[in-house]
C-alpha cells in the first residue's frame, strides 16, 4: 500500500509539473504572452518545493545538504554581484523578486535546482559510476544548462552582463561551483534518483530550450 501511494504521489507531482511548465511555455511562443515570466519566482519555488518533497528519504544530512547547497550558492552569487568573481561583472533585474546584497534571495533555489537534478539524472542513466564520474558528468550537464539559461535570463532582464557579452569565465565559475556542490550532496545527501526530480530538471532543459527559439 505504501509503495503503491508514493507512484501515484510520484505521478500527480509530474503531472503537476509538466502542465505548470506546458502552460508556461504554451503562453510565451503560442499565444505571444511574455509577460507570463513574471512569474517565474512562483515557478522557482513551486519546482523546488516537489524537488525536496520528493527527495526520500529526506533525512537531516539531507536537508543539511541542500541548505549548504543554496547558502552557498547565494553566497558566491553575492560576490559575484559585488566585486565580478568568479562569474564576470553582471547585476540582476526585478525579475527573480527580492533581493538581499542586490541579490535574488531566490537565486540559492535555482543551485539546488541544477545540482539536485543533474546528479539525479547522472545516477539514473549511470547507477554503477563513482563519485568522481558523478561529479564531473553533473557539473557538464549543469553547465549546459547554463548555456540555455544565459540568454534567456538576459533577454528578460533577469540579470545583465557589464560588458554586454556573458564572459567565458561564467561557464568556467559554473562548472567548478556545481563539481562543489555536486560533491556536497554526494557526501551529506540521501542516493535516490527520484523520476520527479528528474523530470523537473528536463522540463527546465526544454523550457529554456524552447525560450531560446523566442527570444534570440
Amino acid at each position: 500500500m505504501k509503495n503503491w501511494l508514493r507512484t501515484y504521489q510520484a505521478h500527480i507531482a509530474i503531472v503537476f509539473i509538466s502542465i505548470m511548465y506546458v502552460v508556461g511555455l504554451t503562453q510565451v511562443l503560442i499565444f505571444d504572452q511574455p509577460e507570463v515570466m513574471q512569474l517565474t519566482p512562483m515557478q522557482l519555488i513551486l519546482s523546488a518545493a516537489v524537488v525536496i518533497a520528493f527527495l526520500r528519504p529526506l533525512t537531516q544530512s539531507t536537508a543539511f545538504s541542500i541548505f549548504l547547497i543554496y547558502v552557498l550558492g547565494f553566497g558566491v552569487e553575492v560576490l559575484g554581484v559585488q566585486t565580478g568573481f568568479p562569474f564576470g561583472s553582471y547585476s540582476y533585474g526585478a525579475i527573480l523578486g527580492p533581493k538581499i546584497f542586490e541579490t535574488p534571495l531566490l537565486i540559492g533555489l535555482n543551485w539546488v535546482l541544477v545540482i539536485v537534478g543533474s546528479l539525479s539524472l547522472v545516477r539514473r542513466i549511470l547507477p554503477g559510476a563513482n563519485t568522481i564520474i558523478r561529479t564531473i558528468l553533473s557539473a557538464t550537464i549543469a553547465v549546459f544548462l547554463d548555456v540555455l539559461i544565459e540568454p534567456v535570463a538576459v533577454a528578460l532582464d533577469m540579470w545583465t552582463w557589464t560588458e554586454g557579452s556573458i564572459p567565458k569565465s561564467n561557464y568556467f565559475a559554473w562548472w567548478v561551483l556545481a563539481a562543489i556542490f555536486t560533491a556536497i550532496y554526494q557526501k551529506w545527501g540521501n542516493k535516490s534518483s527520484s523520476a520527479v526530480v528528474i523530470t523537473v530538471f528536463f522540463w527546465l532543459v526544454i523550457f529554456f530550450g524552447c525560450l531560446n527559439i523566442y527570444y534570440i
